[in-house]
């Protein structure tokens, strides 16, 4: 029913055009202005239906209307040879819809032809009318009706350029709210990517360390009580830890306005530090992992950038959490040194009980993926792949950022 509603609406004519119409119909009726001329009883009134037609569907079919018209006009021209208020009012009206509807080259040929067939059908009526009358009336006469012509010309152009603003202003509206859509949309899934990898590093350091921690406590349960103990609570405090920031991201995701109703972890934010340099973040971090670390630094005690401080904690966190999630409680060497390139890290495990961590580093997760995007940008370089004994990840940071 719709689709047919539709399809009604679409054929029937505009009101406005049925109103023209019906008003021409009526003009033409009242003052024929054909009266006594030969077949105008019958010619005549055909004439009105065909025009009175044509102008009720003049913007659904303009070409067919203006066609209808151009030749009910030549019709009338030919037969009674007179000006009527059905010829003079259909012309203009035609003259604007060619103006105002059609395109080119189609208007300029109806313009052209409805503008030379008004001054030509003026003039013989007149002269028809009054043979005897001063040429100059005559010309006078012809040029009123050019003249008029040309008024409704312009005013149809100028009808049709605002149109033409109008619809350029609705596409421009139309592609400018596609395009914050789109926005919104990349948006949205650039904050659910970030959600992701916030969780991604929160879960998988933290059920990476709480592994280890049991592994350790079960190997020295029966031999050192208070060690196992120990291990124990460091879980109990790691488990809490980690279940408060995974509540913190889902509170953001709950959050209709975005805002965090409680901190939520920053990745490509360094953690906070109570001494200057990188000497106490690594030494906590190496502290925390639960394995057996042996460090070696030798950096200097200055603040670095924020930036790629932040990228040697987190790849230090990361290589750790590989270290337990993969390989277990297994020996790792951590160094990291200050040379003329820059700061140079190396995290390297030992060959563990657990399935060998693949060579190819695109399978490792995400972690070292997204580290690596990170280090590119700064213009650093990190690498993973297998060592000498297990797993092996290098980073070197320059100390100024590389001009790409």
């Amino acid at each position: 029913m719709p689709i047919a509603a539709s399809r009604v609406h679409a054929f029937l004519p505009k009101p406005v055009d049925a109103v023209v119409a019906a008003l021409v119909l009526w003009l033409g009726a009242v003052a024929p202005g054909v009266s006594g001329l030969p077949y105008s009883e019958v010619i005549y009134p055909l004439l009105l239906v065909a025009c009175g037609t044509a102008l009720a569907w003049r913007q659904r079919h303009p070409v067919f209307s203006v066609s209808v018209i151009g030749g009910v006009l030549v019709i009338h021209a030919v037969m009674f040879n007179s000006m009527s208020l059905l010829a003079m009012s259909s012309t203009l009206l035609a003259v604007w819809t060619v103006q105002s509807c059609l395109n080119r080259p189609l208007r300029w040929v109806f313009l052209g032809f409805f503008t030379a067939g008004s001054g030509l059908a003026a003039g013989l009526a007149s002269v028809a009318a009054s043979p005897r009358r001063d040429p100059l009336e005559h010309v006078i006469l012809v040029g009123t009706v050019l003249l008029a012509v040309a008024v409704v010309a312009l005013a149809g152009a100028n009808r049709r350029a605002a149109s033409s603003r109008t619809e350029r202003a609705l596409e421009r509206v139309a592609l400018l709210e596609a395009q914050q859509d789109a926005l919104h949309r990349l948006a949205a899934a650039e904050e659910r990517a970030r959600f992701a990898r916030e969780l991604h590093d929160v879960l998988g350091h933290t059920l990476a360390i709480i592994a280890v921690q049991a592994e350790g406590a079960l190997l020295m349960l029966e031999h050192s009580p208070e060690r196992s103990r120990e291990a124990l609570r460091n879980i109990a405090a790691i488990s809490r830890r980690g279940v408060d920031e995974t509540r913190a991201l889902v509170d953001v995701l709950q959050n209709d306005e975005g805002v965090p109703t409680s901190p939520v972890p920053e990745p490509e934010r360094a953690p906070r530090r109570t001494a200057p340099g990188l000497f106490p973040e690594i030494v906590m971090l190496a502290e925390s992992a639960g394995l057996p670390v042996r460090v070696t630094l030798d950096l200097s005690r200055q603040a670095m950038p924020p930036s790629r401080e932040a990228l040697v904690l987190d790849t230090v966190k990361e290589a750790l959490a590989n270290v337990a999630g993969h390989a277990g409680f297994v020996p790792v060497r951590l160094s990291c040194t200050l040379t003329g390139a820059g700061i140079v890290l190396d995290v390297e495990n030992g060959s563990g009980s657990r399935k060998t961590i693949p060579v190819d580093v695109s399978h490792t997760g995400t972690g070292l993926s997204r580290l690596r995007k990170r280090a590119t940008a700064l213009g650093a370089t990190l690498d993973a792949g297998p060592g000498d004994d297990g797993w092996h990840v290098s980073l070197t940071v320059p100390r100024e950022p590389q001009e790409p």
